[in-house]
């Protein structure tokens, strides 16, 4: 039910436990030249040098490559624009004990056309179910009762998923 629907560029703060704190993100306007390290940094390596595009990979192709590494074309392409990082570790600071570094944040959703297919699905069925009743009871009126309350069922089980899809102590 839940999948990468975003990949961005990040600019982040991190401690000695390895929380990090991310400050810019590439998907903001005009931050995009923060959410990536400098050219000149000597942390960082970029090929081709200089950057011919801001940001080097697109947020849709990084996703794309994501989902389907396989198929993609250009994945040696994408690959090789990437600022790589040359160090083991990022560098703390002595006065405060963070340090910053740049990197990607694979962000996480649901997959709502999941949804889209089990309504159209609930949506069939309660319709037959209210035809087969009323056909069967000769009462309108009830079938299309009981063809209500499925429809009703699924509409508080959607809503039910997007609530949880907000809350992350109920998943």
């Amino acid at each position: 039910m839940r999948t990468i629907t975003k990949i961005r560029f990040v600019q982040f703060e991190i401690d000695a436990g390895s929380l990090a704190d991310m400050k810019f993100f590439s998907c903001e306007e005009r931050k995009v030249r923060e959410s990536l390290p400098p050219e000149d940094h000597p942390d960082y390596l970029y090929a081709p040098k200089p950057i011919r595009s801001i940001p080097p990979v697109g947020h849709n192709m990084l996703l794309t490559m994501y989902h389907a590494p396989k198929n993609g074309t250009g994945r040696k392409a994408c690959t090789n624009r990437m600022p790589t990082y040359l160090q083991n570790r990022v560098a703390l600071r002595p006065d405060d004990g963070l340090g910053s570094g740049w990197g990607l944040e694979l962000v996480e959703g649901r997959r709502w056309e999941i949804f889209w297919y089990v309504g159209a699905v609930v949506l069939v069925c309660s319709t037959v179910v209210g035809l087969v009743y009323g056909v069967v009871k000769h009462d309108v009126s009830a079938s299309f009762t009981v063809a209500g309350f499925l429809q009703t069922s699924f509409g508080v089980g959607v809503a039910l998923a997007t609530l949880s899809a907000t809350v992350d102590y109920l998943t």
